[in-house]
């Protein structure tokens, strides 16, 4: 259970890390003409808590002939691509980014990334209080 928490707690906050630099991208373009904003897909965990009730954490690729590099495991996560949003509102240059939004999405981004970061010390300090070490 504590390592399906860990794994939950570290795909979140990859994946928030991720969408800071697209928000930071929205901003950084702010003023180009015809650039579109963009957002990452929503987080969906449920695929990784099927994968770990099943025993696994990563996919691991076949080594199909023995001269093969054998790869590094995959992330159930993937690659995380930027997608296009639908705008609210388009600058007559074309722009989609609104810098009040993006400035909003980053705020609540920072406060997501704070709370994985207090789940995870906090599981930790408990994890520390049973083995009886202390904090």
């Amino acid at each position: 259970m504590q390592n399906l928490m860990f794994n939950l707690v570290n795909t979140r906050t990859k994946w928030l890390s991720q969408r800071h630099g697209v928000l930071a991208q929205n901003l950084a373009n702010a003023d180009t003409p015809r650039f579109e904003a963009k957002d990452l897909k929503a987080l969906d965990l449920r695929g990784l808590q099927r994968l770990n009730r099943a025993g696994q954490n990563s996919f691991q690729l076949a080594q199909t002939h023995p001269a093969h590099v054998k790869g590094a495991p995959v992330s159930p996560m993937g690659a995380l691509r930027a997608q296009e949003v639908d705008a609210f509102e388009i600058a007559p240059n074309g722009n989609s980014v609104v810098v009040e939004e993006q400035v909003s999405l980053m705020a609540n981004n920072q406060l997501d990334y704070q709370l994985m970061n207090n789940i995870y010390r906090k599981s930790m300090e408990m994890m520390r209080t049973a083995l009886g070490r202390g904090q």
